[in-house]
């Protein structure tokens, strides 16, 4: 992962929390955020987004992409996969899932 992606999306997501959009996420900030999600990598094709192998930035992309199970297509059928993938191999992951879901109400 390219260190100018991550900080455009790190900036992204400080950005929103800072100023929290009352209209609906454009989907150029969702697509933005999205892809450096899927395209993060981990050891043994491995994916970890929500327990301590995840970095901060990748922690906060997939707690902002929980929005994503109201939605249907394509890229959402990859994003519930590869959760699915995170969530069965990973189990601090399951904790921090379930975390991120009650305090992301708040935001």
């Amino acid at each position: 992962m390219n260190t100018s992606n991550n900080d455009h999306v790190k900036h992204l997501l400080v950005s929103l929390l800072e100023k929290p959009q009352d209209v609906e996420i454009s989907d150029n900030i969702l697509q933005d955020v999205y892809l450096y999600l899927m395209n993060k990598t981990f050891l043994k094709d491995e994916v970890h987004w929500f327990c301590d192998k995840a970095d901060t930035t990748t922690l906060e992309a997939a707690t902002f992409l929980i929005r994503l199970f109201a939605y249907d297509s394509e890229e959402v059928k990859r994003w519930k996969e590869r959760l699915h993938k995170c969530v069965t191999s990973c189990v601090p992951c399951v904790h921090g899932l379930e975390q991120k879901k009650i305090a992301s109400r708040q935001t």
